[in-house]
């Protein structure tokens, strides 16, 4: 992660988010994924208590659980966004900044629900992963579609503008 902060800032000081870096900042985050994935494929540490319960549910469980979930996470957002756009909208607060912080706060709330679980839990290593995880994720992939796609969203806005 520290890699990848001081990547994303060097390159910001020095080069700048073009399309070139954000195609490398996506072909890292194949690797590392690749390299992670790798890595716990041959991970043959014992599995914990919970871990071990986990596998004695019955599947039923887990598919309502997944399509809950599933069915859940949009409503949730959208329950998240209209309030955000009324809060806004009383607070007379322009749009942009109502959308960033919606934006935010929509983010990372499911980073922090798991996290909250895994504290509950208390499987530190699996919020410590999330962590880790969401934010090279964010660097890499969210930061390399936004070099690769910003010069082309950039002529367009320049085309509406005019």
């Amino acid at each position: 992660m520290l890699l990848c902060t001081a990547a994303w800032i060097g390159v910001s000081l020095f080069i700048g988010m073009t399309q070139w870096v954000g195609i490398g900042f996506i072909i890292a985050l194949v690797v590392y994924l690749l390299v992670s994935w790798n890595i716990a494929r041959k991970d043959m540490t014992e599995d914990t208590k919970e871990e071990l319960e986990m596998m004695k549910k019955p599947m039923w469980r887990m598919v309502m659980l997944i399509l809950i979930g599933i069915v859940g996470l949009p409503l949730g957002s959208q329950m998240l966004l209209d309030a955000g756009i009324s809060l806004g909208t009383e607070l007379n607060a322009s749009p942009t900044v109502v959308g960033l912080t919606v934006l935010a706060l929509g983010s990372s709330l499911p980073e922090l629900g798991a996290c909250v679980a895994a504290a509950v839990r208390k499987q530190s290593d699996v919020a410590m992963g999330n962590v880790l995880g969401s934010n090279i994720f964010n660097i890499l992939g969210a930061g390399g579609v936004v070099a690769i796609l910003a010069p082309r969203f950039g002529k367009l806005a320049g085309r509406i503008g005019q």
